[in-house]
């Protein structure tokens, strides 16, 4: 009977998890551009484009999978550096840690740069080393919404 709970128990753990974690990101981004054509008296024109670059606020989400004792994480664009060694995204996690409590773990971004992270499990926040937080919620793969 003991042996049939522990069984149960290790496989209670072993289940894949599923998160998408949402956030709210300041990103660089075109905020508006103009064109103008101007001439002169003898007939030389010149055209220019201006655009204007500003800080604005976005949504993103960041997935994560936990699988047995591998987990990777999906980072959006918005939130990487711009060289990075990831597949569409995707990090494996590297220095895993998993407890009743909390989910952590780093990612290498590239030769240079690499992020921790942290997901509390009561509360459902992801934590970067930076700061940046996203709200999580599980996600039960085997069924559809619709």
């Amino acid at each position: 009977m003991i042996a049939l709970l522990a069984l149960m128990l290790a496989q209670a753990e072993a289940e894949p998890l599923t998160l998408v974690c949402h956030a709210s990101v300041r990103e660089w981004t075109d905020t508006e551009s103009s064109s103008t054509v101007a001439a002169d008296n003898y007939g030389n024109t010149a055209a220019a484009n201006v655009a204007t670059r500003g800080l604005v606020n976005s949504q993103v989400d960041l997935d994560f999978e936990l699988r047995g004792d591998t987990a990777r994480l999906r980072i959006p664009a918005a939130m990487r550096p711009k060289i990075s060694s990831g597949k569409d995204g995707w990090f494996d996690v590297r220095k895993l840690s998993v407890t009743d409590r909390l989910i952590s773990g780093e990612i290498k971004f590239n030769f240079m740069n690499k992020g921790r992270f942290e997901i509390d499990r009561a509360s459902g926040v992801l934590t970067t080393a930076g700061g940046q937080k996203a709200q999580c919620e599980k996600i039960d793969t085997e069924k559809r919404r619709f």
